[in-house]
C-alpha cells in the first residue's frame, strides 16, 4: 500500500494535528535530544505526560492522537500496548536522499517541497513543521536564519531558515562546561550533548556574563585599591585571585563568539574553587559596593594609638585584613567590615581615664589650698620615706648596643647611694621594616 495515502488522510484532520501541537509547544520541541537509539524521547513524552487511567489496561489518552496523526505523518509507531511511541527513519531517510540527490542547501522551504514527493500531499503547515522539527532533532542539526543560530517552534517554522549539520564540543569539553555553567553561573542546563542544548548554554552563559561584567570590572579595582591600602598582598589573597579569575572568564566569555563560549568556559582558569567563583560573581555587585561604603578611614585612626587600646586597635585591624584577603565563603565582606567599624567605633570613643600620679603637672605652683605648711599636701605630698629623683628621660630606637651603653653609663652616674629604677618598652621588626 502506498505510504502517503496515510500523509492524504492527516490533511482533513485538522483539529488532532492542531492538538499534537499544542501539546509539543508546551513542552518546547527542540528539547534535549537523547542518543540515536532514543529518538523517539520527545513525541515518546508526549504520551507519557499523563499517567495511563485507571480501568484502561494501562492505555494512554493521548494514544489514540497519536495513531491518528503521528502514524499517518510516518512520525513512527504508536505500540499494540499503547504505552510508548517509537520514532521512525521514513523522513530522515527521505530527506537525506534528497539532499544527496540535488546537493542543495536543507532550508525548510526545500524540505516542504521535498514533503510534497513524489506526488503532493496537502498536508497543513503545521503537520509540515512537525515533521520537519522531528527530522532537525533526529539529524542533529540547527536552524539558521540569516547566518545566526535560531530556535525554532512547532508554531514558528519560517521558509527561510536554513539546517545546518552540527559539530559540537567533545564529550569531556561539553561536560566540564555543563558542571561550570552550574557552579560559576548558577544554570541548570541538560547534560545531553546536542546542537540546541549547546546553542542555549551558550546563550545563557553569555548573557550572564553581559550582565555581570561591570560589577566584576568594579570588585576587582576596589579590592585591588584596599589591598594597596592597607598594606596587604596581593597576589597571595584568595579574596583577589578569585575575583580576577572571575573578571577573565567573565570577559572571555563576553568576547568570543558564541560556539567558542562553550570551550571557553571549559578551559577557564579556576584559581581557587568553582564555589569560591560561583559566589564572587553572584555577590561582585554587593561586594563592591560594601568595599565603597566602608568608612577605612577610622582603621586607619586606630592604627595611630599609642595607650593600651593600642592591643586592641591591632586585633580589629588584623580582623579586617583577614576579611580582605579571605574568599566570600570563607570570611563573609558584608558582615566582618560592618561589626570591625562597630569595634572600632567603640574604641575611638572609650578614652581611658587618664592616671592620677600622671594627671598632676610636676612642674606647677601648688595652691594654697595645697599646702600644709611650706610642703603640699594630697597625692602630692611626699611621704617620708619619697625618693627625689636627681636625673631621668627616655631614649628610643635603640640597638643592643646602644641600650648597653646607656645601661652602663646610667650605672656609672648612679654612684653609691642612689636607686636606678627602669621602665623599658621594645618592639621587634623584620628585615625590611615589614610589620
Amino acid at each position: 500500500m502506498d505510504q502517503h495515502v496515510g500523509l492524504e488522510r492527516v490533511a482533513a484532520r485538522r483539529e488532532p494535528v492542531q492538538l499534537v501541537v499544542e501539546d509539543h509547544e508546551q513542552q518546547h520541541f527542540n528539547r534535549p535530544a537523547s542518543p540515536p537509539a532514543h529518538h523517539g524521547q520527545a513525541l515518546d513524552d508526549l504520551v507519557r505526560r499523563h499517567p495511563p487511567e485507571l480501568g484502561n489496561r494501562g492505555h494512554h489518552p493521548a494514544a489514540g492522537v497519536l495513531r491518528q496523526i503521528a502514524n499517518p505523518l510516518l512520525l513512527g509507531d504508536m505500540g499494540a500496548d499503547a504505552t510508548h511511541f517509537v520514532l521512525g527513519q521514513y523522513w530522515k531517510n527521505h530527506f537525506d536522499r534528497k539532499a544527496a540527490e540535488t546537493g542543495a542547501v536543507i532550508t525548510v522551504t526545500q524540505l516542504r517541497h521535498w514533503i510534497d514527493l513524489p506526488k503532493p500531499m496537502g498536508l497543513p503547515k503545521d503537520a509540515q513543521n512537525l515533521v520537519i522539527l522531528t527530522f532537525a532533532e533526529q539529524t542533529n542539526r540547527t536552524f539558521y536564519l540569516h547566518n545566526a543560530p535560531v530556535e525554532a517552534s512547532l508554531a514558528g517554522v519560517q521558509d527561510q531558515m536554513e539546517l545546518r549539520e552540527w559539530v559540537g564540543p567533545v564529550e569531556a569539553q561539553w561536560n566540564l562546561a555543563v558542571k561550570r555553567s552550574s557552579s560559576i553561573f548558577g544554570l541548570a542546563p541538560s547534560p545531553l550533548l546536542n546542537a540546541a542544548n549547546a546553542a542555549s548554554l551558550s546563550s545563557q552563559v553569555k548573557q550572564k556574563g553581559a550582565t555581570a561584567l561591570p560589577a566584576c570590572r568594579t570588585l576587582c579595582q576596589r579590592l585591588r585599591h584596599r589591598l594597596n591600602q592597607l598594606e596587604l598582598p596581593i597576589a597571595d589573597s584568595p579574596r583577589m585571585q578569585t575575583a580576577t579569575a572571575v573578571l577573565t572568564l567573565v570577559e572571555r566569555i563576553c568576547s568570543v563568539d558564541e560556539e567558542d563560549t562553550i570551550p571557553s568556559l571549559a578551559a577557564a582558569s579556576v584559581a581557587t574553587s568553582e564555589a569560591a567563583m560561583g559566589t564572587c560573581l553572584t555577590k561582585a555587585a554587593e561586594l563592591g559596593a560594601r568595599i565603597e561604603a566602608t568608612d577605612w578611614e577610622i582603621f586607619e585612626a586606630i592604627g595611630k594609638l599609642t595607650d593600651e587600646r593600642r592591643v586592641a586597635a591591632s586585633g580589629i585591624r588584623e580582623e579586617v585584613g583577614m576579611a580582605v584577603q579571605s574568599d566570600e565563603h570563607v570570611v563573609q565582606l558584608a558582615s566582618a567590615l560592618k561589626n570591625a567599624q562597630s569595634k572600632a567605633v567603640r574604641l575611638l570613643t572609650d578614652v581611658p581615664k587618664p592616671k592620677p600620679e600622671l594627671a598632676a603637672d610636676r612642674g606647677a605652683t601648688p595652691r594654697p589650698e595645697q599646702l600644709q605648711g611650706d610642703r603640699p599636701i594630697g597625692l602630692n605630698a611626699p611621704s617620708p620615706t619619697a625618693k627625689t629623683p636627681i636625673d631621668e628621660g627616655t631614649r628610643e630606637n635603640l640597638t643592643f648596643t646602644q641600650a648597653e651603653e646607656l645601661l652602663a653609663g646610667l650605672q656609672r652616674k648612679a654612684g653609691k647611694g642612689h636607686a636606678i629604677t627602669l621602665s623599658i618598652r621594645w618592639r621587634i621588626d623584620e628585615r625590611g621594616g615589614q610589620r
